[in-house]
């Protein structure tokens, strides 16, 4: 079976972990907290969670990671929090964090790569009081800046509003190393649950990312 290689770059994870490509489907899986991740149907192209009111449906050419390859990332953003690149991001209780869908294409080329994840801000009155731009501020830019011992130069392009399944998020827009890359990230507090979408790209698949993103929409 092709391996699929996951790059999750959004949050607390900035490292890459091999998995197989397949998908689990009609399963409902509740997080810590009152975070609810969402169901694939049965045939594996359509992505619902009712909890937040986001379908996505799978284009030609894509592969989502299963049920245990989120598990597997969601103990890899564990390690490298207990590693300690930072303070405020090892104050995050990673089992308040749910990974929705996480996708790539099917060939193994890698990008554009995109995923979807939940993240319970409401373990403290300073944790939930921070909007998104904040959560740019102080937790996204504290992890691309510890990425440079990676190699790897974020440059903010970027910080605009977008409109994502009907819904208003602020968003950040990111080069890598000069151009090499690209990075989106979206970003929507509801409550205390921060909504965090990141797309990954090179600037020949930069349509392709907005085509993977353009699949986004809300539940009718």
């Amino acid at each position: 079976m092709k391996k699929l290689t996951l790059i999750p770059l959004v949050l607390l994870l900035l490292a890459t972990t091999a998995c197989s490509g397949t998908k689990e489907t009609g399963s409902q899986t509740a997080a810590k907290g009152d975070i609810q991740t969402g169901t694939w149907s049965e045939d594996g192209t359509v992505f619902t969670n009712e909890w937040s009111g986001i379908k996505f449906t799978l284009p030609d050419g894509y592969v989502a990671a299963s049920e245990e390859e989120l598990a597997e990332m969601s103990g890899a953003s564990q390690e490298t929090v207990a590693e300690g690149s930072n303070d405020l991001a090892a104050s995050v209780d990673m089992a308040r964090t749910a990974y929705d869908f996480v996708v790539q294409p099917s060939d193994g080329t890698g990008l554009p790569y995109m995923m979807l994840v939940y993240e319970d801000r409401g373990l403290s009155v300073a944790m939930n009081s921070i909007d998104e731009n904040g959560y740019i501020d102080d937790v996204i830019l504290t992890e691309l800046k510890a990425a440079e011992a990676q190699g790897m130069v974020f440059s903010e392009i970027e910080r605009t509003t977008a409109t994502v399944a009907g819904a208003k998020w602020t968003c950040g827009k990111y080069s890598i190393n000069d151009g090499a890359g690209f990075q989106e990230y979206y970003l929507r507090k509801v409550g205390s649950v921060m909504y965090g979408l990141s797309i990954t790209y090179y600037q020949d698949t930069a349509d392709a990312a907005a085509t993977l993103l353009s699949a986004i929409t809300a539940i009718e």
